[in-house]
């Protein structure tokens, strides 16, 4: 709490009170007795009548700092917050001009309140769209798992989705390494699709590590890594894990080690449904025609029925001579859609701007988790060493060391030094 060093505010009331000594100018003599009116000297102490009747002894700086620590922070306190403070210290019987400005800087610089804060709900920064610039240019990568062991000790799977045409590519995991990283892109997305402009992934060990990032840098793809705790920057691979997840929990039932085995059936669903987001169907996008379904094999359509394998073979060709034009048609509807999002998303930014050299605090998910419901939700505090986004930072402590990985602002929380 900043302490103003001046002269004793009580003073030109006690002289006017006991000796009735008051300003030569007029306005403030008449503005000085007016204000003398509600206070009163009991054994020597200024004392102010409060409307309750009760008198309140009136504190200079040093004894109202050390007041408003000992109620916010002494033996009995509960680190409340402004408002209960300032009443808390008229119940007492205390009293000073300030005391509403001096609460609120006392609990807005308590460490102990910083660091047991509640987080954040609302997004501090307007919502930033990604799109895929074409058909499997861009790709969000995740693993899910561990899941119940199946055949060949297969317990997690890499997921890959790609951003234009929501194709996923999934396939069953013994091991998370990153050697079987970088096979799964290979053969899964570059042998298939050709080499991807970028991927999105988060900090796991297995892509956050030199060996992956040599791999990408001899392939020219840009790999962007999302925030600490923050998956709606890989938000594609994140939906795309939530369709996955619910497929394979309604068809295996209770044959949980058969995941392996409905898996290309939960695959081929998503890949032949219609999505909101594009207009068509993944399958559509990639191939530039809709797959036949076995049901319409069984219950033959009347596409199944009516085929012809010349004429078929001229309407695959002009199909793909549609697909362009389609895929721009696409485009433009994941434009629109994103823009709509964004406009609703946007509603509830409540900014907390952030620059670099400022103090913050960090969300502290690992002491949650140790000492449960009594762990600080944030640690710090820690300088903003760059800001690399719109609300996204790289962090170093106080000594000026940077502290691997990037935090979006929806994790950190501005730090209020006590000044001395």
């Amino acid at each position: 709490m900043s302490i103003d060093e001046t002269a004793d505010w009580r003073a030109p009331l006690i002289q006017y009170l006991e000796h009735d000594i008051a300003p030569q100018h007029p306005v403030e003599r008449k503005a000085l007795k007016r204000r003398a009116a509600r206070y009163s000297l009991v054994n020597g102490q200024l004392c102010k009548r409060s409307f309750s009747g009760a008198y309140l002894k009136c504190l200079n700086k040093e004894e109202a700092r050390w007041t408003l620590k000992a109620i916010h922070q002494g033996t009995c306190a509960t680190h409340a917050g402004p408002r209960s403070l300032e009443r808390t210290i008229l119940l007492q019987g205390y009293y000073w001009p300030t005391i509403k400005k001096d609460a609120s800087e006392v609990v807005l610089n308590c460490h102990r309140c910083q660091v047991h804060a509640s987080k954040h709900h609302l997004p501090s920064s307007e919502l930033q769209s990604v799109v895929g610039p074409w058909p499997f240019a861009k790709w969000g990568i995740d693993l899910l798992g561990p899941f119940p062991t199946a055949p060949l000790g297969k317990k997690y799977l890499i997921v890959a989705v790609d951003y234009f045409t929501k194709w996923i590519e999934a396939e069953p995991l013994e091991t998370i390494t990153s050697t079987r990283i970088q096979k799964f892109v290979f053969n899964n997305i570059m042998i298939r699709f050709g080499i991807p402009q970028s991927i999105v992934t988060d900090h796991g060990t297995q892509f956050d590590c030199r060996p992956f990032e040599n791999f990408c840098a001899r392939n020219r793809i840009v790999l962007t890594m999302a925030s600490v705790a923050y998956p709606q920057t890989n938000g594609q691979a994140e939906a795309s894990n939530k369709l996955i997840l619910q497929g394979l929990k309604k068809r295996l039932g209770d044959a949980k080690g058969a995941w392996t085995t409905e898996l290309p059936h939960v695959l081929w669903a998503h890949r032949t449904t219609y999505k909101a987001a594009t207009g068509e169907t993944p399958f559509s996008l990639t191939y530039g025609s809709e797959a036949v379904a076995p049901e319409e094999l069984n219950l033959p359509s009347l596409r199944v029925q009516a085929y012809n394998p010349e004429s078929n073979h001229v309407g695959l060709l002009d199909q793909l001579n549609m697909v362009e034009s389609r895929r721009d048609t696409a485009l433009e509807r994941i434009i629109s859609e994103k823009i709509k999002v964004a406009a609703s998303y946007n509603k509830k930014v409540k900014p907390r701007p952030l620059e670099e050299g400022d103090m913050v605090l960090k969300r502290d998910f690992q002491r949650k988790d140790e000492h449960g419901k009594l762990g600080a939700a944030w640690e710090g505090p820690f300088l903003i060493g760059e800001k690399t986004g719109p609300s996204t930072f790289r962090l170093a402590t106080m000594e000026g060391h940077p502290i691997s990985k990037t935090w979006n602002g929806m994790h950190l929380r501005r730090y209020h030094s006590e000044a001395v």
